[in-house]
């Protein structure tokens, strides 16, 4: 979803205040559209199921471990006929991945 409220926001608590001056502004009680108010909900629920703004709320280990996926990735991504998918938080690979074993070993597969 784009955001047209919150793009210069570059953190959680910089959406959370951002939302709470906008939600102040355009309140259909103090005089906004309930139109503008609805968009500026959308923006920030979409934006709070965001991974980049839970990123800093999670633990030491979960982040290592969402910084683990690019690396795997880049290590196995040009073995040839191998398909790589992510399922949630799970690197699936399928296809030719016997010629490619040794390599898939080191990398933890």
């Amino acid at each position: 979803m784009k955001t047209d409220f919150f793009k210069d926001c570059t953190s959680l608590d910089e959406v959370k205040k951002r939302y709470k001056e906008l939600a102040l502004k355009h309140h259909p009680d103090r005089g906004g559209e309930t139109a503008t108010l609805q968009q500026i909900n959308a923006e920030y629920e979409s934006i709070l199921k965001n991974p980049f703004f839970s990123f800093a709320e999670k633990s030491e280990q979960e982040q290592q471990e969402f910084i683990k996926y690019p690396e795997i990735i880049n290590q196995i991504i040009g073995l040839y006929g191998i398909t790589i998918e992510l399922i949630g938080n799970w690197i699936w690979l399928s296809g030719n991945t016997y010629p490619h074993r040794q390599q898939l070993k080191q990398t933890g597969f």
